[in-house]
């Protein structure tokens, strides 16, 4: 996902800056008035979806006084703005630093759960699929799998012999799986996978840290 964003503007005019120009290039063709008024409605949503992204505080900064995170999340308010029934985002963290992933990640979601703008997120990272509320591997144009997360990556040696990976916790729950330990495979977050593993050492005797302080 490339993001485009104006050098000399702020990151206000950045968002308002294409709607005006569509707004001023149909009012010179004296075409498409509705869309035109249409256009003009979206401009009140551009502050308020500043705020959602959490970028209100750098409303008046320049692109390049930004991380690439903050940028995307930018790009992302954008398209809020626009009030669209579903985005497609090919790749929205790729060349991000974690703490960027995170930011635009937490904005994806925010926008899904308060919008309800279906979003279509294509990524190899394993861990942001898993965050998904439907999973479709393709491989070579074709569908293999669809279904939830937890369905999906229950199928770890198919998606391993596709050259794909599964989130670390799922992984980690399947390796102690096949060395014989009693923890269920279809583990998919960090915090699912510290409580099994902490009952996991219970059941052997062990108590973890937070057990022990606890005591």
């Amino acid at each position: 996902m490339n993001t485009i964003v104006l050098a000399v503007y702020s990151i206000l005019l950045n968002l308002i800056t294409p709607i005006l120009f569509a707004i001023m290039l149909n009012y010179v063709r004296s075409v498409r008035w509705k869309k035109t008024l249409q256009m003009v409605t979206y401009l009140p949503y551009f502050i308020s979806t500043v705020v959602l992204v959490g970028m209100y505080e750098f409303r008046e900064h320049a692109p390049h006084q930004l991380s690439g995170g903050q940028k995307q999340r930018i790009a992302i308010a954008g398209v809020i703005a626009m009030r669209p029934r579903c985005i497609v985002l090919d790749e929205p963290t790729a060349m991000l630093d974690p703490r960027g992933r995170v930011e635009v990640l937490s904005t994806i979601r925010e926008m899904n759960k308060q919008y309800g703008i279906t979003v279509v997120l294509i990524t190899h990272y394993m861990d942001e699929a898993a965050q998904c509320d439907r999973v479709v591997v393709v491989d070579d144009g074709k569908i293999i799998l669809d279904g939830t997360a937890r369905e999906v990556f229950t199928h770890v040696q198919l998606l391993k012999s596709r050259g794909l990976d599964v989130p670390q916790s799922t992984d980690l729950a399947n390796d102690l799986a096949d060395a014989g330990y009693s923890i269920d495979r279809s583990i998919l977050g960090e915090e699912e996978c510290a409580d099994a593993l902490a009952a996991l050492l219970e059941a052997h005797g062990i108590h973890s840290t937070k057990q022990a302080e606890e005591a």
